[in-house]
């Protein structure tokens, strides 16, 4: 009885772990296309799957489900593969407000949502960290020291009298852009662009491109406690990244790093090969990416659309497949069905071979009678030939077997048959006349 309850114990444990698999396939409701990578031929996208909940979605996904479209053309999807925090390192990108609007209490929240999340840090992760007011001051730059991180966060004041927001995202962007492989930036702010006036070129119009180009998510943190947040621009600017907004009170920024982090580590990788079939020659141009995903109950669900510099010049122009050389086949047909001979002479069979496929020349060509080779010459006809084969036969034989062959490359005709009529003796020759003289008187 032990041993049967351990047995339906395992098989109830079985069980629930198959209902969950399931469940996390079918839970997916919205796909998010976060970033796109490249590296000459090779594309990396990367992906957040999310429930009807909007939390992470995991489970064995295999590349079949999913597909891929750049610029309307369907690509298709090399392998998928999870995040492993192990041996894939994320480099996550501060900019902090420090302008006064922000309170101490909001700024105590800040430092201890940045702690916390260094504490979840992978051990490849690394951090940066700038500061924006009156001035962009860089803190720390890609450390993975803990402890130099916390120390630069306990350094964060909000005492200047200005917000270089622009100033803030252009350069965080360009930080995490520099480093290459994967990163994100998350940017925290109360407030809205208030330059002075040697930051006033930063606008949102001239950072535009640049932060679009430049391949890294960005995260918008609104601490909205005095509804002070430009939120129409922030979320204008995580949204053509693939990042997103989270406007909220400074007491609840610890949950949005915790939604970013989680969203940057549930993220899945979407391989595949770029193919320059429009053969474009320009360094770089933009591209439109588009990811969809076939839930295993059916449902279909497509992401954001993201537009990323591609560099098209290490793209390789696919390369017209030649053309395979098609196998000559020929067909034989003869003059006569039948065949009169003479017994003891050479017989004669005439005939023409064509070529319904590919192309053959004439000393290719040979015909054999009954199994054998016989002198046979070939005359051109158009596509073919025609044909005198010249044998011999014995007396015997009342069936013809004749058959064209391609010799070198081991094809034959069908046979085709002449039936022999019985041989003529041929005639004796008539003997010369042999005459003799008689005379009357010797």
């Amino acid at each position: 009885m032990r041993r049967i309850a351990r047995m339906v114990l395992v098989l109830v444990l079985a069980a629930a772990l198959l209902a969950e698999a399931a469940f996390a396939a079918d839970s997916v409701s919205a796909v998010k296309l976060n970033q796109v990578q490249q590296r000459n031929a090779d594309l990396t996208m990367y992906v957040s799957m999310s429930d009807a909940g909007g939390y992470p979605s995991r489970g064995d996904f295999t590349a079949d489900q999913f597909s891929i479209s750049v610029d309307g053309k369907a690509l298709d999807v090399d392998s998928v593969q999870a995040y492993d925090p192990q041996t894939q390192g994320i480099h996550y990108v501060f900019s902090v407000d420090v302008s006064k609007s922000l309170t101490d209490a909001m700024m105590q929240n800040v430092r201890a949502s940045l702690n916390e999340f260094v504490d979840s840090l992978g051990p490849k992760d690394v951090v940066s960290m700038i500061t924006f007011g009156e001035v962009v001051t860089e803190r720390i730059l890609g450390s993975g020291d803990r402890e130099a991180i916390k120390a630069a966060i306990a350094g964060i004041q909000a005492d200047e009298g200005m917000t270089a927001l622009y100033k803030g995202v252009i350069d965080a962007v360009e930080i995490a852009a520099s480093r290459g492989g994967r990163s994100a930036v998350i940017v925290v702010t109360d407030g809205k662009n208030d330059p002075t006036e040697a930051m006033k070129t930063y606008t949102k119009e001239s950072i535009y491109d640049s932060v679009k180009s430049a391949q890294v998510p960005l995260y918008c943190v609104g601490l909205n406690d005095r509804e002070g947040v430009d939120t129409q621009s922030l979320i204008e600017l995580a949204t053509v990244t693939g990042g997103d907004q989270f406007v909220i009170q400074a007491s609840e920024i610890t949950g949005a790093m915790q939604r970013v982090r989680d969203i940057m580590q549930s993220a899945l990788e979407l391989h595949a090969t770029l193919v320059n079939t429009e053969n474009k020659a320009g360094f770089d141009e933009i591209s439109t990416f588009k990811v969809g995903f076939q839930n295993i109950d059916g449902g279909f669900v497509t992401s954001n659309e993201l537009q990323q510099n591609i560099n098209w010049k290490n793209v390789p122009v696919p390369q017209a497949s030649p053309s395979p050389t098609p196998i000559p086949q020929i067909s034989l047909e003869l003059d006569e069905t039948e065949l009169k001979y003479v017994s003891g002479e050479t017989v004669t069979i005439t005939g023409a071979i064509e070529v319904n496929q590919g192309s053959v020349t004439a000393e290719e060509l040979t015909v054999s009678v009954n199994g054998e080779a016989w002198r046979a010459t070939m005359m051109r006809n158009g596509d073919g030939y025609t044909f005198s084969a010249t044998g011999s036969i014995s007396g015997s034989v009342e069936m013809l077997e004749v058959q064209a062959e391609i010799k070198s490359l081991g094809i034959a005709s069908r046979i085709q048959r002449m039936q022999v009529i019985a041989p003529t003796v041929a005639p004796s020759a008539t003997p010369a006349p042999v005459l003799s003289v008689e005379l009357d008187d010797s």
